[in-house]
């Protein structure tokens, strides 16, 4: 056995008796004899567990034991009362100010060291437990439940948490023991944290979540399980994880080349508000764009100008979409798409001839180009309101019609889908 135990006593006689059944199971020893002697020994050289008697003159050991445990330097340290005061409301007063335990006098050996080994390794659980936290790169939090009366959740009180948890927050410690959950992060009562707090208290279901803490700037996974009237929660920073997977998203997404939205993100999307608007009964529009002459633009300057080229064409389309419900898309090649979901035919032409004028306004020099010696686009358009039966299909064979148009009427211009429009693939 081991362990450091300061005793308090007056009576000599008890404690040499002390110190020798002590000392022979391997503890270490340091007597004193008076209660302030006790505070000044427990202060400069902390013991592990305190035996403290009550019956002292100048100061009782219940006085002793409110000064250790008003004093954040001695306040963890577990203190064994040991006292011919045997009566109920003596051990009662004795617990009322911090002690754990309560030894009456005359004591048994056996009794005493097995009170006092309990304590002690109830404390190297405590010291493993708090090494294990303290090491954490997550963080750990443990929570009280805060009730009315009736017994209803109001809130949660702190009644541990690591400093790996204490930095996610931006917290000291003992800035947050006690203190209830909703005071310091009122914030998580309408992000839904606090609820799914109180799910898992009130029906025993762990809680697994990943969610965006703006305060915080992070995204944080959490675990929580029940802890008796309360909870414990895992939390873990995987912003540098999740900040990957929205840029590989992202990239998923997007055009290699110009940045904008690719075929992929334009087929669902496509479909998708083909289905809203079979629900709304809305119009939905298309447009489809062709660079006229693209080879020949390619052919006399070559692909890495053609390149720039395509990108500011693109970059340009963007601009123009104003709204957020629009998308610009490359559909491939010089080929680009926008979807304008809610919009009209003649709504539908204004915003192509837009797109049109925009890229003449750019006047990149395309001599091979008859329409003033700059890019130009083909534009056609379609306007559909979806039936139940028909798919988006139609109306990208529509859209796809009307740009032959443009191209065959001579390039540069919008056509807009007509029924009797026709071509051969």
């Amino acid at each position: 056995m081991s362990g450091y135990i300061l005793i308090v006593d007056d009576n000599p006689n008890n404690l040499r008796l002390l110190i020798a059944i002590l000392q022979e199971r391997g503890y270490q020893i340091r007597p004193a004899n008076n209660g302030v002697r006790a505070l000044s020994t427990a202060k400069k050289q902390k013991p592990d567990l305190i035996l403290l008697d009550i019956n002292m003159p100048e100061m009782d050991g219940y006085e002793v034991c409110r000064q250790l445990k008003a004093d954040p330097d001695t306040a963890d340290i577990p203190v064994l009362f040991i006292s011919a005061n045997d009566e109920l409301h003596d051990k009662v007063k004795g617990f009322d100010v911090g002690a754990v335990d309560y030894i009456s006098k005359p004591f048994q050996e056996a009794e005493v060291l097995a009170r006092i080994e309990a304590q002690l390794t109830i404390l190297r659980q405590r010291r493993q437990l708090a090494g294990i936290l303290n090491s954490s790169l997550d963080g750990i939090m443990a929570y009280q439940a805060v009730r009315d009366p009736e017994g209803h959740l109001l809130d949660f009180r702190w009644l541990e948490l690591n400093p790996a948890a204490a930095e996610m927050v931006g917290k000291k410690r003992e800035d947050l023991l006690g203190e209830h959950l909703l005071t310091q992060f009122p914030f998580l009562q309408s992000e839904g944290i606090f609820a799914d707090y109180v799910q898992v208290v009130e029906t025993g279901e762990s809680l697994s979540r990943e969610h965006y803490f703006s305060q915080f700037e992070s995204w944080i996974q959490m675990f929580a399980v029940k802890l008796e009237d309360g909870l414990a929660v895992t939390f873990r920073n995987t912003t540098e994880r999740k900040n990957l997977e929205l840029t590989l998203a992202r990239q998923a997404e997007q055009d290699g080349l110009t940045g904008i939205a690719n075929r992929r993100v334009f087929a669902l999307q496509l479909t998708q508000e083909w289905r809203r608007s079979i629900r709304s009964q809305k119009p939905l529009s298309l447009i489809m764009c062709d660079i006229d002459f693209f080879k020949l633009y390619n052919d006399l300057f070559g692909h890495i100008q053609g390149d720039t080229c395509l990108i500011q064409v693109a970059q340009t389309l963007m601009n123009q979409a104003r709204r957020s419900g629009d998308l610009v898309c490359r559909y491939g090649g010089e080929e680009f798409a926008v979807i304008l979901p809610e919009t009209d035919a003649a709504g539908a032409k204004e915003v192509a001839e837009h797109l049109a004028q925009a890229i003449r306004d750019l006047a990149l020099p395309h001599p091979q180009n008859a329409h003033q010696g700059i890019v130009t686009l083909s534009l056609g358009v379609a306007t559909l309101v979806p039936r139940r039966g028909e798919d988006e299909t139609e109306l990208l064979l529509a859209a796809d019609q009307a740009l032959y148009t443009a191209k065959e009427k001579g390039r540069n211009q919008v056509q807009v889908f007509a029924p009797n429009d026709q071509h051969e693939s």
